[in-house]
């Protein structure tokens, strides 16, 4: 059986069943200590109010049998009601968890057959939904070098470094910045030997319609 089953065979009695144990769906399924909490309350007043009723019934007069009963329906309620919410939530972050990666899986896939703009549409559709996608904006920034525009790409690197949790890209960021400035000096270099074959050029005019005998009034004058 495939990962996939197996996990969607694992989860389902949780969806199906967890929901009528306070705390159990938050516990099972986030691991989150506010589902321990609510579980371990639960247990121990149902399990007080077991003994109270079956065993030591000495302790408590039949009234306050009822009210513990009342409480312990009470809780229960309670935590049936936000069970079942925080499945429904859970299971909204799980599709959009999925959603997210076939997303990234679609830009990266862009990227490699060096389609710039499918993959900048993809990235910015992720960084549309999670503004803090480190992923995203990183690749979004290469695909923004491979593009040349250069200015767009030192934005997005700008903002990663503004992010919680960047710090763990450092060396990623790092080494974009220095493919940028490599291409930055590319093309500033370029542009200054164009200005001096422009200003040669421009020289060598001037030269010719000041002195237009050098260029070809000598020989004119020689035939005649």
């Amino acid at each position: 059986m495939s990962g996939p089953n197996r996990s969607r065979r694992r989860l389902t009695p949780a969806i199906a069943y967890g929901w009528m144990w306070p705390g159990l769906p938050q516990l099972w399924l986030g691991g989150e200590w506010v589902g321990l909490s609510w579980a371990g309350l639960f247990a121990v007043a149902l399990n007080v109010q077991l003994l109270t009723t079956l065993v030591y019934q000495e302790l408590l007069s039949p009234t306050a049998d009822s009210a513990g009963w009342l409480i312990v329906g009470g809780f229960w309620i309670a935590g049936i009601a936000v069970g079942r919410r925080w499945i429904k939530k859970h299971a909204r972050t799980a599709e959009s968890a999925k959603i997210e990666q076939s997303l990234f899986a679609e830009a990266f896939h862009n990227y490699l057959q060096a389609d710039w703009i499918g993959a900048e549409t993809k990235c910015r559709e992720l960084i549309k939904r999670r503004r803090g996608d480190i992923d995203a904006r990183l690749l979004l920034a290469t695909v923004m070098r491979h593009a040349g525009r250069l200015d767009e790409a030192r934005q997005q690197l700008d903002a990663l470094d503004k992010i919680e949790g960047s710090e763990k890209w450092g060396m990623e960021i790092a080494t974009e910045r220095r493919h940028l400035d490599e291409l930055q000096d590319i093309a500033n270099n370029s542009g200054n030997r164009e200005a001096e074959n422009s200003a040669d050029d421009a020289d060598e005019t001037a030269e010719t319609i000041r002195f237009p005998e050098q260029a070809g009034g000598g020989a004119i004058r020689n035939a005649a």
